[in-house]
């Protein structure tokens, strides 16, 4: 399975450059796509991996491939708990044309490594390669009004199989909001004369086509015949409890075993966009967390992270589980709160940080899209436009934690324990940060915890001595970015939940509030006095002391 994500990534990097530089498809992608398509085959049957492999490998040796190629992460696969099997049974239950010819549309990216394994699945009904062929496209334009533009190749192929009175498959994950690659393709097939009654797409959630924002969306989207796969891969095993969405807030926070007194009201319960939270099941004794993590190369990198946050002694380690699927052992501990706020948490906070100051470097962290978002959500939260200074600076760039919220921090029992939950994932997934500055981290830390000026600043001292790093001049800006990121994901949570009287919806607003506040308040600081307020001189705590994404 690694492999064949893999081959699809390969293989829509090489279609894509090959398409900017001429209108036919180079030799090097024409390889690649039959690559990708034997490791699919091979996928449905095992029996014939070996003699497969050979004919892959001896293809791949003929191909020039560039030194690099830009891939796109393909965000089913990585965070969606979407599996190629899925449309595998999505395949296998179609009706076929009288011609038994079908004509596989990818839409890349995700279409591309999809398409393959839904040809090899119509190839194992019909049993001849000739009556299954594939292509991939790339609509562009406007993600809410994209159109295709074919190429010559493309045309060729849909007109010929038109004459054949094929069925056209056309595959790709979603529909997003809009569903306009779906209908972009859907239009261009129709403009060449191709019968909407030989049209299919294959998509992996159902869509209300009143609900899609692109132009005449519901009306189009209805003109069309859709089919969705449905999910085959959920769970490592099926006597499981699912506990995603923030199912897991009744079942823990309500428990004055596992949380403080703050949690037992459930307005005070961590707001959650259950759409985007990633799958999450519980075995049926209790003793282990089974969460997606991401098939392939995704979630092996996501399980290295936590390994080595294990190993310093910070969380607990995952042990790699079925179908993306991590297993993590349930944690008997409390869930912290803002009320925990101690010097000896603070402390040890610091320390872990550091830590991932270092454990986690990378090359570079380009700051030019989180500074874009910034100043974009800052001029739809606070009606003004920001000081245009704004910058932010890059001196330790990481893959950050970018989870610093109380409850994502939990005291064991039996030891007392701090550890680190869902530190793996969230640096470098399908959000904002991306690659950054450590400084997000600290952000993290002094806005969710909400810190006062004299806790931040004992915690800022205890990061600088763990970690020989001296944040504070770059930090007030980012205290700015983390502030915008924050409130705007909750707006548009809040938004396509769309049930302003929901307890969930209170608990997004709830937080969009707060940080709306600390947005405008710490971009006050910034074109008053930007660094005053990082220097002040640190005084001890008490244990226990109270204290967006475009």
């Amino acid at each position: 399975m690694s492999v064949f994500l893999r081959a699809g990534e390969l293989e829509c990097a090489l279609t894509d450059l090959a398409e900017a530089d001429s209108t036919i498809q180079s030799p090097s992608s024409a390889l690649l796509t039959k690559v990708t398509d034997l490791i699919a085959q091979a996928l449905l049957s095992p029996e014939r991996t070996r003699e497969i492999a050979t004919t892959a490998s001896a293809l791949m040796r003929q191909v020039d491939c560039p030194a690099t190629v830009q891939v796109s992460p393909p965000e089913g696969f990585c965070f969606y708990a979407l599996h190629p099997f899925d449309y595998v049974e999505c395949a296998r239950n179609l009706s076929l044309s009288a011609s038994g010819e079908v004509l596989v549309i990818g839409i890349r990216s995700m279409g591309t490594t999809l398409s393959a394994i839904v040809r090899a699945a119509v190839m194992q009904r019909t049993g001849h390669e000739a009556q299954a062929r594939r292509i991939t496209v790339r609509p562009d334009g406007h993600p809410y009004d994209r159109t295709l533009n074919l190429k010559e190749h493309e045309r060729e192929t849909i007109l010929d199989h038109n004459g054949r009175s094929a069925l056209f498959l056309v595959v790709d994950e979603g529909p997003g909001l809009s569903g306009s690659s779906f209908l972009s393709v859907g239009d261009a097939l129709t403009a060449l004369g191709v019968s909407r009654d030989r049209i299919r797409f294959m998509c992996s959630r159902h869509a209300d086509p009143d609900a899609l924002v692109s132009n005449d969306a519901a009306a189009r989207w209805r003109s069309f015949n859709s089919i969705v796969a449905s999910p085959t891969r959920h769970a490592p095993n099926s006597d499981v409890v699912p506990i995603s969405g923030g199912h897991w807030r009744s079942r823990v926070l309500a428990d004055a075993k596992y949380s403080s007194t703050k949690y037992r009201d459930p307005e005070n319960w961590p707001a959650v966009w259950e759409q985007l939270s990633p799958a999450k099941y519980l075995s049926k004794d209790g003793g282990v967390v089974f969460k997606y993590e991401g098939l392939g190369r995704y979630g092996a990198a996501v399980s290295k992270r936590t390994q080595i946050v294990a190993e310093a002694g910070y969380t607990v380690t995952s042990s790699v589980s079925r179908n993306g699927f991590a297993a993590y052992p349930w944690i008997y501990g409390r869930l912290l709160s803002t009320d925990d706020v101690s010097s000896e948490l603070l402390r040890k906070i610091s320390e872990y940080i550091a830590f991932r100051s270092r454990a986690f470097q990378v090359g570079d962290a380009e700051p030019a899209t989180l500074e874009e978002m910034a100043r974009f959500n800052f001029d739809l939260l606070a009606g003004r436009e920001m000081n245009r200074n704004f910058q932010l600076a890059v001196e330790r760039p990481v893959i950050a934690d970018a989870r610093m919220m109380p409850h994502e921090w939990i005291r064991v029992d039996d030891t007392g324990q701090l550890l680190k939950l869902d530190c793996a994932a969230h640096g470098d997934d399908h959000f904002l940060p991306g690659p950054v500055d450590i400084a997000w981290d600290l952000a993290g830390i002094i806005l969710e915890w909400q810190l006062s000026e004299d806790a931040r600043d004992f915690f800022l001292s205890c990061y600088e001595q763990a970690s020989g790093d001296r944040p504070r001049p770059r930090l007030q800006n980012y205290l700015i970015a983390y502030s915008a990121f924050q409130a705007g994901y909750s707006e548009m949570a809040a938004s396509a939940i769309g049930i302003s009287d929901s307890e969930e919806s209170r608990r997004l607003i709830r937080d969009r509030d707060r940080h709306r506040r600390e947005l405008i308040k710490h971009e006050a600081e910034h074109m008053a006095q930007p660094t005053a307020a990082m220097n002040r001189t640190p005084q001890l705590l008490t244990p226990p002391s109270p204290v967006l994404l475009t």
